[in-house]
């Protein structure tokens, strides 16, 4: 059996993007909790998910991580990839006049899907 490193209370895929985004903006975790006002072993342990991450704690993060607090979330939690958040910051910025376009061709590809039995 491999040996790994991990103790039996740290979960295999990461809890949060807490990690990944801090460290894509070359903080530290020390710095990122400075800026916080958090123990930088509080913050450790949320971003291995030995401690929940709250909706207080997210914001705070975010705003240093110049993030929105949904970014945080994993895929798997609902949280979205970069192409997914792109597409909605675009929707966002559009004239109504696009949206409706982009809404129609939701469900034109929506109804084509179900036709073919994958929706």
């Amino acid at each position: 059996m491999p040996s790994t490193n991990r103790t039996i209370s740290e979960p295999i895929s990461p809890p949060n993007r807490v990690r990944e985004i801090r460290k894509i903006r070359n903080m530290t975790l020390t710095e990122l909790s400075a800026r916080i006002g958090m123990a930088h072993g509080h913050l450790a342990k949320i971003e291995r998910g030995l401690r929940d991450l709250n909706h207080q704690w997210s914001v705070r993060i975010a705003r240093e991580l110049s993030v929105l607090p949904a970014d945080l979330m994993t895929t798997g939690d609902g949280g979205l990839t970069d192409t997914e958040r792109r597409i909605i910051d675009t929707y966002r910025r559009s004239p109504e006049s696009w949206r409706v376009g982009y809404l129609v061709l939701c469900d034109a590809h929506n109804m084509a899907l179900k036709s073919e039995g994958k929706a």
